[in-house]
């Protein structure tokens, strides 16, 4: 164990861009004037425990709003919405495990 290293402090990342979210390195996020059709389910870009639930179902989000956060290899990666939209399901709560692709999100683009 490393002394200098201090585990109780937690780093967070912030997870913006469907690129990001499903775990793609590709750096372009998707225009403002993209146009979506139907649900859009959010899958997890990394295995880890849902520390938080940001939504609820019928809720309205803004592209950029937290949506949840996942606790993974004690960081804090903080999934945030790529498009506006309306929640449709939630498929998690706090302290479930999730695996990398699991869905966790499904909702409307607006």
């Amino acid at each position: 164990v490393d002394p200098a290293r201090d585990d109780t402090d937690k780093a967070e990342e912030e997870l913006t861009t469907p690129q990001q979210i499903a775990g793609d390195t590709a750096t372009d996020p998707p225009s403002t004037a993209t146009t979506i059709d139907g649900p859009q389910a959010m899958t997890a870009p990394i295995p880890g425990v849902v520390a938080s639930v940001a939504v609820n179902p019928g809720q309205t989000v803004s592209r950029g709003d937290e949506l949840l956060t996942l606790d993974a290899m004690k960081m804090m990666n903080v999934i945030r919405s790529p498009w506006d939209g309306t929640i449709a399901t939630v498929h998690v709560s706090e302290g479930n495990r999730v695996v990398q692709g699991a869905p966790l999100i499904t909702f409307v683009p607006t």
